[in-house]
């Protein structure tokens, strides 16, 4: 709900014709199944991972379903809205993964034999975060990008097709409802 609220209680700052990107990742394919609408909130059943990828395909549905209301504005607004996969970027986002707790107890008291092999070897796959921003940066500054961009999901900076189950209109009309409805703010454009 993050991105909704932030960007409903923004649209009046914003430019008619601002671009407005959306962090996603690939992440969104931990959820082929789709949005779990009676499972929102982790409350009947939680994996980090599946969890996670549900998240992410929300992003990729509220950017769509906005790029779609923006489109059908009659010209009040004409917004580029766009989403990304950062890239497996080198950021704290493994203590959700590994438990918070044995986290900060590698990062206090460093790691065993067996943690520094799997994350020092994952390490060497990772982007830096200046490397992970690099599609956000190309799309909020490239001037060739075009409104094109409207609604699509981008990784290294080129656009990405997505599977059939990320572009179901049905569903980002859904979670748009359900999401004014759980966070209280009526979004309208």
């Amino acid at each position: 709900l993050g991105h909704f609220v932030l960007t409903a209680k923004m649209i009046p700052l914003l430019a008619k014709d601002a671009r407005i990107i959306n962090v996603s990742s690939e992440a969104h394919k931990f959820a082929a199944d789709g949005i779990d609408f009676e499972n929102l909130n982790g409350e009947k059943k939680y994996g980090p991972w599946t969890s996670y990828g549900a998240s992410k395909l929300e992003n990729i549905f509220f950017t769509q379903e906005l790029q779609r209301r923006s489109d059908e504005s009659s010209g009040r607004y004409s917004f580029t809205v766009s989403t990304l996969h950062p890239g497996a970027v080198a950021t704290d986002l493994g203590r959700y993964l590994v438990g918070e707790e044995k986290f900060n107890d590698m990062k206090q008291n460093g790691m065993g034999f067996m943690d520094t092999l799997i994350f020092g070897t994952l390490n060497k796959f990772v982007k830096t975060v200046e490397d992970g921003a690099s599609t956000q940066v190309f799309l909020a500054a490239d001037s060739q990008l075009g409104a094109n961009a409207g609604g699509q999901y981008f990784d290294e900076c080129k656009q990405q097709k997505l599977a059939p189950f990320a572009t179901n209109v049905d569903q980002a009309r859904k979670l748009w409802t359900v999401s004014e409805k759980l966070s209280g703010v009526e979004f309208s454009l």
